[in-house]
């Protein structure tokens, strides 16, 4: 099956001149897909069934067609075209149905990248996972290099929104970064909206990641995957193969006998529906220690451990299979233990150099569990109107412990339970023949939150960047304990039209928070027109909101106090406005593309210390951000088995300025300039794919001073780092790193069997990402602190894994 993944920052629509029609099996309008006519180097997609190809000169050509979901179709075309001429592409899982509800619009698209499923498992240092291949994207960066959440236009990972088949969801990857919880081959298609999507995403102000599973199965369907970091089972099956099979036919069967046949073999193949049941296990600890330990000669004390499990079955109904009736349950679990006791000779040495020899002892445990459940009901009545109710789900439960004999911060003992019941109605009708869709839709959000534990924080009275660890007097201790509830209630309309070249939709959404009593009005919108030189210029944007008090990764912060935030009445809406437009021009089977994009947040939340409170935790709406920037890239396509070269290139400007009352700085994450080359040649059986990325360091503040601290005007005087105020004023060095990824692939009659070997960062470059500050010394400037690597380098990165296909 071709699972599309779309990755959408702003968007446009073809048009050329001689039309045709697309359609399935059952004369329904084939929704979306690519056309590519190989001898006239031409390329465009189509949408709705409506393909318009060029005038091409008399002649015989090739039109190849493909679609998710359905087969790849050829067609002989000769020129002159007939006035009429219509195309059928088969389902690649044939079924009487057409239920299936795109709830993610693939129009609103200024400047979209499309990134087939095998692209992306050839993509390197992705680790198979799609959701990293995101970070391969222009825009897209990741502060842990190849691991960590998604930063995405300048914006906080905490601005983000994840969605599973319309299922908001809390922890989409295992320890914030390490590899999605949901199975590649479960996903059907993911689009990213980089910024300015529709009306239909709320809650989030800077990125919106939607991910669809499947939602049919022909056949019975295995894969294994085998990894270094993990191994992944996915099986997959039509509920028919429970039913007995048809006996033969007799030679001398009468006419009614074959009547009746006839008729129960064109039942047994009707799409009753299908189940299907994968997982993930990770195993960190197996082969990581081991490798680290052979390629820097150190030890690695302790590595997270995850698993995860998803469990669909979907049923369809009535006549015409029009309904629809699934049922998803997922869920992840999380658990990393660290116990790390100090040796007598450790604390020899500690004694020696003036140091509290207890203060080298430390135990973490973190442990984050997460389960949804969700219940659809999806009514197609007509070709133009589709209809879901959706129930779902989802709870959490999170504990972080730490204790750190001898040090200031002491324990740390948080425990969080964030439970979400949400109920949805999604209304999708389209009119005016089909060149006007409005998208609509009622949401209500019930958040139960549940805290307790203590933390601690650093005393207002200490300046930023001058806090001693070891001194208790610098920290206060926290309270997190908290109880609430909130109740969230939304409506949402996008209702596009289409004339000719141009194309607009305008939206809007509203939601109220019951707490807060607040309710928000958002107007957003897109409009573009496509040129018949295939090049398109679109522009999108407009306002967008998000309570703090309902961001589900702000209360599911187990070591931090903004847990509280979900009782924080006296809060209002956190709100953002972005604007972005795109360039789009075909050439031949690749695309050019350049976006610009201006998005300012205001009103954002900050943790605020109040000496009038007795605990020190308030928040206020004093926060704002402004990131703006430019992306430039060109990306040539590949089919699914075919011979040949495909990939992209990017360059990528970013400015990201976080502001509060007082001041103003860069954001911690931003990168200024980034370059991406990937490149993948395939020929055969044999696959080569290299990645390229250069970028600039990202900010920090420079410790320009320091104060001793103790037994001063001696040789065991201890100093504490000292910085001016200058927030993120200086930035790391430029990094750079090539990835190399090398696949074999062979086919049986059972299936196939595919194995690759990989090195990220093959001429193991080390970034610098810390100061390292010596406190037996004072400052030096260029000697004390030095700019170093992380505390546990592992810069070359072997990788390896084998996938089987049944």
């Amino acid at each position: 099956m071709h699972r599309w993944i779309a990755v959408i920052s702003l968007g446009l629509m073809p048009l050329t001149a001689a039309e045709i029609t697309v359609s399935g099996e059952t004369n329904d309008l084939v929704e979306f897909g690519t056309a590519v006519i190989a001898e006239a180097k031409f390329k465009t997609n189509f949408y709705e069934g409506k393909l318009r190809l060029p005038d091409l000169k008399p002649g015989k050509y090739t039109l190849r067609l493909s679609a998710p979901g359905r087969q790849i179709t050829e067609t002989q075309l000769v020129y002159p075209l007939k006035k009429k001429f219509a195309v059928t592409m088969p389902l690649e899982v044939r079924r009487t149905q057409t239920v299936r509800l795109i709830t993610h619009d693939e129009k609103h698209n200024v400047s979209k990248h499309m990134l087939q499923q095998h692209e992306l498992k050839s993509v390197p240092a992705t680790f198979g996972d799609n959701i990293s291949a995101l970070a391969t994207l222009p825009g897209v960066n990741r502060p842990g290099g190849i691991f960590g959440p998604l930063i995405i236009r300048g914006a906080p990972d905490t601005a983000n929104r994840y969605f599973i088949d319309d299922v908001p969801i809390i922890n989409p990857q295992h320890f914030g970064g390490f590899q999605s919880v949901i199975s590649n081959e479960l996903i059907d298609d993911m689009t990213l909206f980089s910024s300015a999507f529709p009306a239909y995403y709320g809650q989030a102000l800077g990125a919106v990641i939607d991910i669809r599973t499947i939602e049919t199965m022909n056949k019975p369907t295995t894969n294994l995957q085998v990894g270094i970091i993990s191994s992944n089972a996915f099986f997959a099956a039509p509920w028919s193969i429970f039913s007995p099979k048809l006996p033969p036919l007799p030679a001398d069967a009468t006419p009614e006998q074959k009547a009746a046949d006839l008729e129960a073999r064109k039942q047994a193949n009707v799409d009753t529906g299908f189940f299907s049941i994968s997982g993930r296990v990770g195993y960190l600890s197996l082969l990581v220690p081991p490798i680290y330990k052979l390629i820097t000669g150190k030890e690695i004390v302790a590595v997270p451990e995850y698993y995860d499990y998803q469990w669909k079955a979907r049923w369809y109904l009535g006549d015409g299979n029009r309904h629809a009736v699934s049922m998803f349950v997922f869920g992840s679990y999380d658990t990393f233990t660290l116990i790390r006791k100090l040796t007598d000779e450790e604390k020899k040495e500690r004694v020696a150099a003036g140091e509290n020899p207890d203060a080298g002892d430390l135990t973490v445990f973190n442990d984050i569990s997460s389960h949804s459940q969700s219940v659809y009901y999806d009514y197609k009545p007509s070709n133009n109107v589709k209809l879901r109710t959706l129930l779902f789900n989802t709870l959490i439960y999170s504990r972080f412990y730490r204790e750190a004999p001898g040090r200031a911060l002491g324990i740390i003992d948080v425990n969080t339970r964030p439970n979400i019941t949400g109920l949805r109605e999604i209304f999708d009708i389209y009119y005016w023949d089909r060149k006007a869709r409005l998208k609509a839709g009622i949401d209500y959000q019930f958040f139960h939150f549940n805290s307790s534990g203590t933390t601690q924080q650093i005393k207002a009275t200490i300046p930023s960047g001058q806090a001693d660890f070891n001194n208790p007097d610098h920290f206060d201790i926290v309270s997190v304990a908290a109880l609430g509830e909130n109740h969230l209630v939304s409506a949402y309309a996008d209702n596009r039209f289409e004339y000719k070249g141009f194309f607009v939709t305008p939206g809007v959404r509203s939601d109220f928070l019951a707490r807060s009593k607040e309710a928000t009005v958002d107007f957003r919108g897109l409009a573009g027109y496509k040129f018949p030189t295939n090049t398109t210029l679109s522009v999108a944007g407009g306002l967008y909101s998000s309570f703090a008090q309902t961001n589900w990764y702000r209360f599911n912060q187990a070591s931090r106090r903004e847990a509280r935030v979900v009782t924080a009445d006296y809060l209002s809406a956190e709100k953002g406005v972005h604007r972005s437009v795109a360039l789009e021009q075909e050439i031949g089977l690749g695309v050019f593309k350049v976006e610009g994009f201006y998005n300012n947040l205001y009103n954002q939340m900050r943790n605020k210390a109040d000496p009038d409170l007795v605990q020190g935790i308030y928040y206020d709406n004093s926060g704002a951000s402004l990131a703006r920037g430019v992306e430039v890239s060109f990306r040539k396509s590949l089919q699914e088995n075919e011979d040949g070269f495909f990939g992209w290139v990017s360059y990528t400007f970013t400015r990201a300025d976080f502001s509060d009352i007082n001041r103003s700085y860069p954001f911690r994450y931003e990168q200024r300039h980034v370059v991406k080359l990937i490149g993948v040649l395939r020929w055969g059986v044999y696959e080569l794919g290299a990645r390229f990325e250069m970028f600039t360091g990202f900010p920090y503040t420079p410790i320009d001073g320091s104060t001793c601290i103790s037994s001063c005007g001696t040789s065991f005087a201890q100093y504490s780092p000292t910085t001016s105020g200058a927030t993120n004023s200086a930035n790391y060095p430029l990094f750079h790193r090539l990835d190399i990824r090398f696949t074999r692939k062979s086919y049986y009659s059972w299936g196939s069997f595919s194995w690759f070997i990989e090195f990220i960062n093959v001429y193991n470059n080390e970034p610098k990402v810390r100061q390292a500050f010596d406190s037996s010394r004072p400052f030096e400037a260029g000697s004390n602190p030095t700019l170093r690597g992380p505390q546990t380098p592992l810069n070359l990165i072997p990788n390896f894994g084998f996938e089987w296909k049944f």
